[in-house]
C-alpha cells in the first residue's frame, strides 16, 4: 500500500532576501499611494509595531523573523527526510512566467529530464542579493521524473480530466512558486535529493493577464480551490491504483507546495490526513497512507 505525506509551505519572495531587506514590504506599503495619510503616522502606529521597529528600523525583528523561518523549514525538511520519499509532487501557482498569452492552460504537469537546474539569482546585473550569498551563476540543482509524470498525466486522462502536460518550460525554466519552495526546503543546502514533478496551477487567470498588459479582462478565470480538488485528489488515486498495473516505483509519495491554496488541495485529498503545526511538532508525524 503505498503511502502520502502532505505538506504546506509558502514560496514567498522576500524571504529569499538578506535580513536587512525584510521590512522593505512595509517600507513599500508606507509609500504606496492609496494608503491613507493618517495610517503612514507613526502616532497611530500599534505599540506592538513601535516595539518591533525598535531602535533599529525593525532589523532585530527581522532577524528574529528570518531565524524563525529557517528552523520552521528545517523542522519540514526533516519530516521530509524521515518519510524518504520515492517522489515529491509539488502544487504551486504560475504568475506570468510559462502561463503568457501564448498559453494559459488551468494546470500543467511538468515531466523534467530526470537532471535540470535553475539559476534562481541570474540576472542582468550579475546576480540578486540573496541571504545565503550565493553568486549570479549558482545553479540548483534538481531531478525530474519524467516516467512519474507521465504515469500520473495519463492517469488523469483516463478518469476524465484533460491534463495539460510539458516536457520542457515555455518561456522561464521554472516557476518561481517551485524555486523558492525547493530553495528553503533546502535551507542549509545539503542538496535535495528526491526527485520532483512540478504541477503548476493558474492563479490569477484574467486578473494577471490584465495586470501585465496582455489579453483583455475576458479570458477565463483563474482556477479556484473546488476546482483544484478534482486533479489533486484524482491524481492521488491513479498513482496509488498504478500498484495494481504497470507503475513507475512510486510506493512513498510526499505532496507539498509553494502556494497558500495548497493547504486547501491537501486537506481535500480522500485519504486519511495527518494535519501538522510545524511550530509545534516534537516528533516525525504519522505517515498518511493510501486506503
Amino acid at each position: 500500500m503505498a503511502e502520502i505525506l502532505g505538506l504546506g509551505v509558502t514560496h514567498w519572495p522576500t524571504l529569499c532576501m538578506p535580513n536587512e531587506g525584510l521590512t522593505g514590504v512595509f517600507k513599500t506599503t508606507l509609500r504606496a499611494p492609496n494608503v491613507e495619510a493618517s495610517r503612514k503616522d507613526p502616532a497611530n502606529w500599534p505599540a506592538e509595531l513601535i516595539a518591533e521597529l525598535g531602535n533599529d528600523d525593525g532589523l532585530s525583528a527581522a532577524n528574529r523573523c528570518g531565524e524563525r523561518f529557517g528552523n520552521d523549514f528545517r523542522a519540514i525538511r526533516k519530516i521530509l527526510d524521515d518519510f524518504n520519499p520515492d517522489l515529491v509532487v509539488v502544487w504551486g501557482d504560475d504568475q506570468y512566467e510559462n502561463f503568457r498569452e501564448d498559453i494559459v492552460p488551468a494546470f500543467c504537469l511538468l515531466g523534467y529530464d530526470d537532471q535540470f537546474d535553475v539559476k534562481p539569482w541570474d540576472n542582468a546585473n550579475g546576480g540578486k542579493p540573496n541571504r545565503w550569498d550565493e553568486p549570479g551563476d549558482w545553479r540548483l540543482k534538481l531531478k525530474g521524473h519524467r516516467e512519474a509524470a507521465k504515469f500520473l498525466a495519463t492517469g488523469l486522462i483516463e478518469r476524465g480530466i484533460d491534463m495539460a502536460y510539458a516536457y520542457q518550460p515555455l518561456h522561464h525554466p521554472l516557476a518561481h512558486a517551485f524555486t523558492n519552495t525547493f530553495l528553503y526546503l533546502d535551507w542549509d543546502r545539503a542538496g535535495f535529493p528526491y526527485p520532483v514533478i512540478p504541477f503548476a496551477i493558474n492563479c490569477y487567470g484574467r486578473t494577471l493577464l490584465h495586470a501585465k498588459g496582455g489579453l483583455a479582462p475576458s479570458v477565463p478565470a483563474a482556477a479556484t480551490s473546488r476546482r483544484g480538488r478534482r486533479p489533486a485528489s484524482t491524481g492521488t488515486l491513479a498513482l496509488h491504483a498504478g500498484r495494481r498495473r504497470r507503475r513507475p516505483g512510486i510506493g512513498r509519495l510526499a505532496l507539498s507546495g509553494g502556494t497558500d491554496r495548497i493547504v486547501e488541495l491537501v486537506a481535500c485529498l480522500p485519504v486519511a490526513e495527518e494535519r501538522l503545526s510545524v511550530a509545534g511538532s516534537r516528533r516525525r508525524p504519522a505517515a498518511v497512507r493510501c486506503r
